[in-house]
């Protein structure tokens, strides 16, 4: 099993749509230079949309790339404004250097327009209907990208 890092952002009422998705490409690709940020930014009308539809906030905005998987779900009304498990610290490494996916959650009335939008203006994002399971992506990576990881929480378990 890899090891998963999870980030709880908060959104409306605290951020907009589209600016809790610019917290999260400033987590994700904190390079303003990076490819990967022009390609996040390129789907930031996608990404604002799923956020509006509350669509991540039972189902993560998964990144597989050279490091843990990035799990990013986003707090709405109370739980934004409370902040009880809200965690907007950075990364220890970034995601989206070397080869990296994304698979981000949708309603599923939206997943076909969204899909065919995505692929317009990338080739690592992906769309997901709510509630489907997150495939594992890493085997479309490289095969030097893909490191072993343990989770140390299952590891250290009685």
């Amino acid at each position: 099993m890899a090891t998963i890092v999870v980030r709880k952002i908060a959104s409306t009422p605290v951020r907009m749509a589209s600016q809790t998705w610019e917290k999260i490409i400033a987590l994700l690709a904190p390079d303003d230079k990076s490819p990967a940020r022009a390609e996040l930014m390129a789907a930031s009308g996608i990404g604002a949309s799923v956020i509006a539809s509350e669509a991540t906030a039972a189902d993560a905005i998964v990144v597989h790339g050279d490091g843990p998987q990035i799990r990013i779900y986003c707090l709405f009304s109370d739980d934004a404004i409370v902040g009880d498990g809200m965690n907007e610290d950075s990364l220890v490494s970034v995601p989206t250097v070397g080869e990296w996916e994304m698979s981000i959650p949708c309603p599923a009335e939206d997943l076909d327009w969204i899909q065919k939008k995505l692929k317009s203006c990338s080739s690592r994002i992906t769309a997901r209907a709510v509630g489907s399971d997150v495939l594992d992506q890493t085997k479309n990576l490289s095969a030097k990208s893909v490191e072993a990881a343990v989770d140390l929480e299952e590891f250290l378990k009685l």
